[in-house]
């Protein structure tokens, strides 16, 4: 995210035309607030990044554990299908919540 506008790069495609391309997939950061900290392992953390969308990479201050707040995530999102609003871990649901996403 640039200055709360989101950048998607793409391969070269023939004849590309700007105003009939649909952006379809798009990297996103998001926070998973109130994440207990066992769950902080990043098998774990991409596992969770995985139900919502695809991980690309988990945040250094989270890997770290140093923040506890909430953990965060970079994912690939489907802008074709609906963004995952929550997820569960042994019957407690926790909340997703997507950075910028009004400017998609």
């Amino acid at each position: 995210m640039e200055n709360l506008h989101y950048l998607t790069i793409s391969f070269w495609k023939p004849n590309f035309n700007p105003i009939e391309a649909s952006i379809e997939y798009t990297a996103a950061w998001v926070r998973l607030p109130g994440l207990t900290i066992e769950y902080y392992e990043k098998s774990m953390l991409e596992r969770i990044g995985n139900i919502i969308g695809r991980t690309i990479k988990v945040d250094p201050n989270t890997a770290d554990i140093c923040r506890g707040k909430f953990a965060k995530l970079c994912v690939e999102l489907d802008l074709t299908a609906r963004l995952v609003s929550h997820y569960s871990i042994n019957v407690v649901k926790y909340v997703v919540e997507y950075e910028g996403i009004h400017n998609i």
